[in-house]
C-alpha cells in the first residue's frame, strides 16, 4: 500500500513540485527519490545553481535528492507536512584563483516543515526562519491551502550546500599578478 502512495505521489509531482499534503496519512513517512535526468524542476534547481558559472568544459551534471514527508497536526500551525532528505550534485565551475574549469560536488542534509501561509504575514512569525515541532528546530516553509512547494527546500538546501569559492584543487597556485599566466601550467619567472 505504501508503495502505491509513493508512486502515485511521485508520478504527481513529477512535472511540478507542487506537493498536496492531503495524499498523506497523519504520521506515516513517505521517502520520495528525485534526479535531474527525470524530473524537470529539479533540473530547473540545478541549472540555477550552475547559471553564473560560465564553462568551456562540459561535464554530466546531476542533482539527486531523497526527501521523505510526513504529514501531521497539531493546536499550535494545523496541519503540517515536515520534510527531511539529503541532496547532492556535481556541476562544473571556473576556479576562483587560476579561472580553470573544474568538477564541483555538494552533499548536504536538510529538515524544514511547511505550515499553513497565513502565518508568513503574522508578526510573530515576521523574521522567523525556523520553527520548534516534534522537538526538533525546523527550518520554515509555508504551504497554501495544503500544497507544499518542495522546490524551496531543496533549492536553499542545495545553494547553501555548494561552494560560493570553487577551487581547481586546494594548493592552486592562481594566475601571476603581473603578466596574467596560469602559475599551475607554467612558470613565468615572477613572483
Amino acid at each position: 500500500m505504501q508503495n502505491e502512495i509513493e508512486l502515485r505521489i511521485r508520478n504527481e509531482i513529477s512535472e511540478k513540485p507542487i506537493f498536496l499534503i492531503s495524499r498523506l496519512k497523519d504520521s506515516e513517512p513517505t521517502t520520495l527519490y528525485f534526479n535531474n535526468k527525470d524530473t524537470s524542476w529539479v533540473d530547473t534547481i540545478l541549472q540555477s545553481i550552475t547559471a553564473e558559472y560560465d564553462t568551456e568544459e562540459n561535464m554530466d551534471e546531476e542533482l539527486k535528492a531523497s526527501v521523505t514527508v510526513k504529514r501531521d497536526s497539531n493546536s499550535e500551525f494545523g496541519e503540517y507536512l515536515i520534510v527531511t532528505g539529503s541532496v547532492e550534485g556535481q556541476y562544473m565551475a571556473s576556479c576562483v584563483k587560476c579561472l580553470d574549469d573544474s568538477p564541483q560536488s555538494f552533499s548536504t542534509e536538510f529538515q524544514g516543515v511547511y505550515i499553513h501561509s497565513r502565518y508568513e504575514n503574522d508578526p510573530e512569525y515576521e523574521e522567523v526562519d525556523d520553527v520548534f515541532i516534534e522537538d526538533k528546530v525546523l527550518d520554515l516553509y509555508f504551504h497554501e491551502r495544503g500544497k507544499a512547494d518542495l522546490s524551496e527546500a531543496l533549492t536553499e538546501a542545495a545553494v547553501l550546500a555548494i561552494n560560493p569559492y570553487p577551487k581547481c584543487k586546494e594548493e592552486c597556485k592562481g594566475l601571476c599578478g603581473q603578466c596574467g599566466e596560469n602559475k599551475n601550467h607554467n612558470n613565468c619567472g615572477h613572483h
